[in-house]
């Protein structure tokens, strides 16, 4: 027997088992009919939320983005006027919610999607994150004690730095030997890698 779920509850299901399926088979293999079955109900309920495969890829896509958005927003507004600090805490969040959202890192920043931008909204919402941490990058370089000089250099060390390291993180099958805390706030807590002390 189908299992029977409250208005709305549907939708999120849809979403989540659909994480699962996208990240274990990847987008060729994805189906609205398997994700259904995923979810125990009928193969025509998920139409009743989304018109086609791409429709809930979409949704998966921007549910992740927004998520990671809310993080680093979140973490900007900790210490309002504050940019040093502010890289900081984006640097610590990012690596946190990578750790803690490993599924969704894993299809928002790999070839699972193949092209992003083919997918509408996708690409928008993409940018949001990336703008945080780009804003707070030029604001630190008013800081004469700031290593940077180049603003695209910077930002794209900054980047690189949080990024890489989530996604080592994540991709270590062994990452019970490392302390999450302790690797953020070494990378990031003593500002050494962008400001002169």
């Amino acid at each position: 027997m189908s299992k029977t779920y409250h208005h709305g509850d549907l939708r999120n299901q849809l979403i989540e088992k659909g994480l699962i399926l996208l990240n274990n088979e990847g987008i060729s293999s994805f189906s609205l009919r398997k994700v259904a079955k995923m979810c125990n109900v009928s193969h025509s309920a998920p139409y009743r939320h989304f018109q086609n495969k791409d429709d809930l890829i979409q949704a998966i896509a921007r549910e992740g983005f927004v998520k990671l958005h809310t993080c680093l927003k979140e973490a900007v507004e900790r210490y309002p006027n504050n940019p040093k600090l502010q890289l900081r805490e984006l640097g610590q969040q990012y690596i946190q919610f990578a750790v803690q959202n490993p599924d969704y890192m894993r299809i928002l920043f790999t070839n699972v999607l193949n092209d992003p931008k083919s997918l509408p909204e996708v690409n928008e919402f993409s940018e949001h994150g990336f703008d945080l941490l780009k804003n707070c990058v030029i604001e630190c370089m008013k800081d004469p004690k700031f290593r940077f000089k180049n603003e695209k250099a910077a930002i794209l060390f900054a980047w690189s730095t949080v990024h890489g390291l989530s996604m080592l993180l994540i991709e270590n099958n062994n990452q019970k030997d490392f302390n999450i805390a302790e690797v953020s706030k070494m990378m990031f807590e003593s500002h050494h890698l962008f400001f002169d002390e």
